[in-house]
């Protein structure tokens, strides 16, 4: 330990496995670090040393956080699997966990299956900043309470968003944005307890009949906290999302199809359900008949009299007439 102006180098501790990964409260008086695969907090003047987990020695445990007030202490922990990466041991599964800097009160924050890592716990400790990977190769920067609830995801990205470090109030989170793990850039993550107010979703439909199958194409902003996921039902059938399922498409005939959707921002807003009615679609060309003199099969007058019917989904609007099917009238409505 060292004075911001570099006086005041002190050793705290003098064992013989590696001590790595240090944490320090904001008034300085205590520090959370890892030794053994184990997390330790020790007193700023090298008293009070105290181990706060005892895994077994197959479990990696990494990345500690001290909260700013040095109450609590988030650790990532790992038993397995594990994967050669190059020279460097990989946990392919691992969750965030949160215990009291006294060694009390150890609770499991995350709970999935993906790689959970780089903690950030705040001030007071009741919120943490950490990497999550959604993919395999695609890490993203997730909020969440440290009693496990309230989950957020904070980035949603094609890049490398790792090192978060959260505010002392826990609004704001900073991070690495890398292109290609390379040329990391720092972003700052909008105050997220001030996104009250839910995205807006709409939808491009025209208004008029289409002649097939048709896309409706849904487009949400948010200029705060950013979009999660678009949902929707069509003719009132099971909500699906356009991650997962596309934009919705038109393929029932009729003039009564119906399109229910809304959107989720990641501050979790859900916006008001919006439906639009009387979507149109025409698919089958119309058909009709001739009744020739109340059905008479045939006639030697040059007068006669013509019951014309038409029916299409989409009513009739203009019709034509030929005797021969080559020449036809025009078209009268």
């Amino acid at each position: 330990m060292v004075n911001s102006d570099g006086t005041g180098l002190k050793q705290l501790t003098d064992n013989t496995v590696s001590d790595f990964r240090p944490s320090i409260s904001s008034d300085g008086s205590k520090i959370a670090f890892v030794s053994g695969f184990e997390i330790y907090v020790i007193n700023s003047d090298g008293s009070g040393l105290t181990q706060l987990t005892n895994t077994n020695t197959t479990a990696d445990v990494s990345d500690s956080s001290i909260s700013g007030a040095g109450s609590k202490v988030a650790f990532a922990y790992d038993e397995g699997p594990e994967d050669i990466d190059g020279d460097w041991l990989t946990f392919l599964h691992s969750e965030i966990f949160v215990v009291n800097s006294g060694g009390t009160g150890l609770t499991q924050v995350t709970n999935d299956t993906r790689r959970d890592m780089k903690p950030s716990i705040n001030y007071d400790g009741s919120k943490i900043a950490f990497v999550s990977y959604t993919q395999s190769t695609n890490p993203e920067i997730f909020v969440i309470n440290s009693d496990g609830t309230g989950l957020q995801q904070i980035t949603q990205s094609s890049k490398t968003d790792y090192y978060p470090s959260i505010s002392n109030d826990g609004s704001k989170v900073s991070y690495i944005s890398f292109e290609g793990n390379v040329n990391g850039e720092i972003f700052v993550s909008v105050d997220l307890d001030q996104d009250s107010h839910a995205r807006v979703t709409t939808d491009n439909y025209d208004g008029r009949w289409h002649l097939v199958d048709s896309q409706i194409t849904l487009t949400a902003t948010d200029d705060l906290s950013g979009v999660t996921e678009t949902y929707y039902k069509l003719n009132g059938g099971s909500t699906k999302t356009i991650g997962a399922h596309g934009q919705p498409f038109i393929t029932e005939e009729g003039a009564k199809n119906t399109l229910e959707y809304w959107s989720v921002d990641v501050a979790g807003n859900e916006e008001t359900h919006r439906v639009t009615k009387g979507i149109k679609l025409d698919k089958t060309a119309p058909t009709g008949s001739v009744i020739i003199n109340n059905e008479d099969n045939s006639t030697s007058s040059t007068s006669v009299a013509l019951a014309l019917s038409a029916n299409d989904t989409s009513g009739i609007a203009q019709m034509r007439f030929s005797n021969n099917a080559t020449d036809w009238t025009s078209w009268e409505t």
